[in-house]
């Protein structure tokens, strides 16, 4: 296929998606004019969707610090085509940065470190947010200093081949968490070894007191870990806390 034939055939795969996702906003008043710009991804394993929501399947994976196109914003999500595989799909506009932009210093004490949910991660944080919505609990915010601590959580029970809420390296959970300077006034942890993140997810909301820290309307904050483990399948905990 010559260079001229591929141009055509992605500015004509391009306009349909376009006409998909602006058809699908047509309601909405968020749509901003956006000239094309080279971003960079910040994050690792970042979900590249077929729309602009977490509902929307799945069709890609990008990398931090990996080069896209950005076409369009719309709705707090960016229209981006990975160069590498030539997939068109949407993102979340937090994670791309543009060359040039102004970084985050910290100097605000109300900033927090740009950190992205992986996949399995955000699965798991949508289906607990979705059983909070259901029972008229709010949602709990990701919080990424937190995740820091569940994912080290979850890698110490799959290396020192443990599983307890009792971290051999680290202490209990709540030890764990002022250790990593979290602040918080009341704290849970859940922790589960599954094939995969909905198992956890539904093993947790038949026991009665994991299923209690889900809904309890007092938390705020979640942090997620997820660790491969060769006797499980995958070790997940989730941190939640009342700051």
């Amino acid at each position: 296929m010559s260079i001229k034939t591929k141009l055509l055939a992605f500015l004509l795969m391009f306009v349909v998606v376009i006409t998909v996702f602006v058809n699908y906003s047509s309601g909405s008043n968020d749509e901003e004019n956006f000239d094309v710009k080279n971003g960079i991804v910040t994050v690792d394993n970042l979900s590249l969707r077929c729309g602009p929501g977490t509902e929307f399947d799945v069709v890609g994976s990008l990398q931090k610090n990996q080069d896209v196109i950005v076409y369009a914003s719309l709705d707090g999500w960016y229209i981006v085509q990975d160069p590498v595989t030539n997939k068109v799909g949407c993102v979340k506009a937090e994670y791309i940065t543009f060359e040039n932009s102004p970084q985050e210093t910290g100097d605000d004490g109300d900033t927090e470190t740009n950190i992205g949910l992986d996949y399995e991660s955000e699965v798991l944080l949508d289906l607990v947010n979705e059983l909070r919505r259901a029972n008229g609990v709010p949602e709990l915010k990701y919080n990424a200093e937190l995740s820091r601590v569940a994912y080290d959580k979850a890698r110490d029970m799959v290396e020192k081949n443990y599983f307890s809420h009792q971290a051999v390296s680290y202490g209990s959970p709540f030890e764990m968490m002022k250790c990593y300077g979290i602040i918080f006034t009341k704290a849970a942890e859940n922790i589960a070894g599954n094939q995969t993140v909905e198992g956890a997810f539904y093993a947790w909301t038949s026991s009665e007191d994991h299923k209690a820290n889900i809904l309890n309307e007092e938390y705020t904050d979640t942090g997620i870990g997820i660790y491969q483990s060769p006797v499980y399948g995958k070790i997940v905990v989730q941190m939640f806390i009342k700051q």
